[in-house]
């Protein structure tokens, strides 16, 4: 099981470590998902939608790869030699990542500024969140019962194998 502080520690070491390096590597752009190659493992400056993006979540999977969850820019992931960025585009139902879990049977989940987006591996699928007006509960992608949008802050998954998510709107 990871440290959740080992894995703070070593976004807020990556984030900060940026300052100032020099680039030796221009990274080379694909079409679909953003494929930046590098030399040794470097970050490498994002496109910044605006002052206030930054990486507010991270998780290293199963498989080692590195998530960063960010606001504004979507998820990158890192699998020791390149990064990749996932965007709206690819299926994310947000560019803003609040939280992100890795499931038992592989599945990454995160949380969004929308509600909540799951990644298989193959595909990501917006996942509904039960809303509960005080007398019905019912499935609405995203929204409360309201309308408005359902932001999930965090995702955690107990020894049972049941996942919870902590919303703008409670907890699930």
């Amino acid at each position: 099981m990871h440290n959740p502080a080992w894995s703070l520690l070593l976004v807020l070491m990556i984030y900060t470590s940026c300052s100032g390096q020099v680039k030796t590597q221009q990274p080379k752009i694909t079409s679909g998902p953003i494929i930046a190659t590098i030399g040794h493992p470097k970050m490498v400056k994002t496109r910044v939608t605006d002052k206030y993006a930054n990486v507010h979540c991270g998780l290293q999977d199963k498989a080692g790869n590195l998530w960063f969850g960010t606001t504004g820019e979507g998820v990158y992931r890192f699998d020791g030699k390149s990064f990749t960025n996932f965007t709206e585009k690819d299926g994310l139902n947000s560019n803003t990542v609040y939280s992100v879990l890795e499931d038992k049977t592989g599945s990454i989940w995160f949380g969004t500024d929308a509600g909540l987006c799951r990644y298989d591996g193959k595909t990501f699928a917006p996942v509904p969140v039960t809303v509960n007006n005080g007398s019905n509960s019912y499935p609405l992608p995203g929204t409360t019962s309201t309308g408005s949008q359902t932001e999930v802050w965090t995702i955690l998954q107990d020894n049972t194998g049941i996942i919870w998510f902590g919303t703008s709107d409670g907890v699930y």
